[in-house]
């Protein structure tokens, strides 16, 4: 995803710790910046940043030729309603575009960091490990990141029954009901658990 970042200079400093504090999902992006801002983020969070022109000597409006030939995906413009420099960027002609190409833009550091955590947001892939283990209680173990879920169910099985005598005790234990791991991964979804759990089968 193309993300735009833009700010006039009394707001540089906030995007650069923005870009700090969701570096993390910031570098799973493409970033574009106009080229003081761009520079400025590179130096503390040492992402890599597509560099416009300053914005005082045309930066700006390479970066919202980019909105309006809809190749941005997000924009997040921090600027000072109260404090605008005769050379900072023109936050009504960024907004407009965006609005023009339905582009989701950001004026404050509240709807940003909305728009980021909804970009932090990842699809729940689901491995399924069956494996067998003889003499034990089934069971079914948990184990996840916020990316990824393994699930391992535990098929048991008594030992052999090759040698086993009449009268022997001896059972064998059937697999894990494939309904109760699908309740799991259920339940996974709903609390987007990312601990580990280990739910014991009756």
């Amino acid at each position: 995803m193309n993300i735009g970042l833009i700010a006039h200079n009394s707001k540089k400093t906030l995007i650069e710790d923005f870009c700090i504090a969701y570096k993390g999902i910031l570098s799973k992006h493409d970033l574009y910046a106009t080229g003081t801002t761009g520079r400025r983020i590179e130096d503390v969070t040492s992402l890599r940043v597509h560099k416009f022109l300053p914005g005082a000597i045309g930066g700006d409006k390479q970066f919202t030729e980019m909105i309006i030939r809809n190749a941005m995906d997000m924009v997040i413009f921090f600027y000072n309603p109260a404090m605008i420099e005769p050379a900072d960027p023109d936050v009504g002609t960024v907004v407009q575009a965006c609005d023009a190409n339905n582009i989701p833009v950001a004026t404050n550091i509240a709807t940003a960091e909305l728009l980021i955590l909804g970009l932090g947001r990842v699809t729940l892939r689901i491995v399924i490990l069956l494996i067998t283990v003889e003499d034990a209680p089934p069971f079914v173990v948990v184990v996840g990141t916020p990316e990824v879920v393994v699930v391992i169910a535990c098929r048991v099985v008594a030992p052999s029954l090759d040698n086993a005598v009449v009268g022997d005790d001896t059972t064998v234990h059937h697999c894990v009901d494939p309904l109760f791991i699908g309740i799991v991964l259920t339940l996974l979804v709903i609390v987007k658990s990312v601990e580990t759990y280990i739910l014991q089968t009756s």
